[in-house]
């Protein structure tokens, strides 16, 4: 007799998600199979409010554009911080709680986190690595702008830049001397033609 349990579907594991939460807690959705997390307040009512697209587009192309975009380029882009269904936010993902433990002695009351967060309904910028929807809930819940995920990336684009930088100098410093040899063995070669 086996006794395997499926795992529950994204709808079940999220429905069992929203008896847990209650008004103010941040709740984050892996997007791309973890690839990053989409951060969301979630304010009662199976509802949210959290930084979504301009237009009511789906696909994930266009984040996938937005994303590209923001890491590759300086100017911002254009979001809308908006109030929608948990299910609208979560697409087909799976929600977990992600309130900072080390901040929450440091939490607005939730009358206060929803005043500051329907304040920000509307167009507003956005930037992967500056200004994201994990540092939006962080500020509107703890006043503190910080992104875990954005500052992960930052250190991975730093380490893949210096070795880029490294490789680029090997490569440089190696062309240099290679062509030192070259010049040299030539010079030593027109001296013995000589003698």
């Amino acid at each position: 007799m086996s006794t395997h349990q499926s795992r529950p579907s994204p709808r079940e594991h999220n429905q069992r998600l929203l008896e847990e939460l209650k008004p103010g807690d941040i709740v984050k959705f892996a997007r791309f199979g973890g690839v990053y997390y989409h951060f969301a307040i979630y304010i009662g009512n199976e509802m949210v409010i959290h930084i979504c697209e301009l237009e009511d587009a789906t696909t994930s192309r266009k984040m996938k554009k937005t994303l590209a975009a923001s890491v590759s380029s300086s100017p911002q882009n254009k979001v809308r911080i908006a109030k929608e269904s948990f299910w609208k936010a979560a697409r087909d993902c799976k929600g977990k709680k992600a309130n900072h433990e080390r901040y929450e002695c440091e939490s607005f009351e939730f009358d206060e986190i929803l005043r500051r967060a329907e304040q920000c309904l509307g167009t507003t910028d956005y930037h992967f690595l500056l200004k994201n929807c994990e540092h939006f809930v962080n500020r509107i819940k703890y006043d503190k702008e910080e992104s875990q995920q954005s500052s992960k990336a930052k250190v991975g684009f730093g380490v893949a830049g210096a070795i880029i930088l490294g490789l680029t100098a090997g490569v440089t410093a190696f062309a240099v001397i290679n062509s030192r040899n070259k010049k040299e063995a030539r010079r030593q070669s027109q001296a013995l033609d000589l003698a």
